[in-house]
């Protein structure tokens, strides 16, 4: 189980251009510098700023719940993808289920390519529904779409042996 989260979350961080690194123990409340990075996501170049403050400031990923419901589908994405770098168990998983539902294709496959990997089972199925989108990722370099995003999850838990 926890060689697929490293595997999605690898392709988390090398669909946003950063590389791995090990994050420290997480918060129980959403820290202050990942918030700021999260809300101030639009201003050019800041997905460096947000995985900077995502892997120094470890959070529950819980507490971006409320920011993920935010009118701006670009703070949404921001706090889906944090929330997906920090999800590594079912109680992560069951917090950030409701995010399955966002209206944007972009932030249904970053948290369903983090809860596939804990062996949720909607998590799968979304991303099955996201294969053929044409959706752009954002900050991927190379430029990927969602579904190239979501065909690379399911092949990375398949290779995992998950079939949930």
């Amino acid at each position: 189980m926890r060689t697929v989260l490293v595997i999605c979350a690898l392709l988390v961080l090398t669909a946003c251009g950063h590389p791995a690194s090990q994050p420290p123990a997480p918060s129980a409340t959403l820290p202050a510098p990942v918030a700021d990075a999260v809300r101030n996501l639009a201003a050019p170049d800041r997905i460096g700023a947000l995985n900077a403050a995502a892997h120094e400031h470890r959070g529950d990923p819980s507490s971006l719940v409320a920011l993920a419901r935010d009118p701006d589908v670009r703070v949404r994405f921001g706090a889906a993808y944090v929330a997906a770098l920090w999800a590594d168990d079912g109680r992560d998983a069951e917090a950030l289920a409701p995010l399955l539902q966002d209206e944007d294709e972009a932030t249904r496959a970053v948290v369903a390519g983090s809860l596939a990997g804990l062996g949720h089972a909607g998590a799968r199925t979304t991303l099955e529904g996201l294969r053929e989108s044409t959706a752009p990722m954002p900050f991927s370099d190379p430029p990927l779409t969602v579904g190239r995003f979501a065909a690379g999850a399911l092949a990375a838990i398949d290779a995992a042996g998950i079939r949930r």
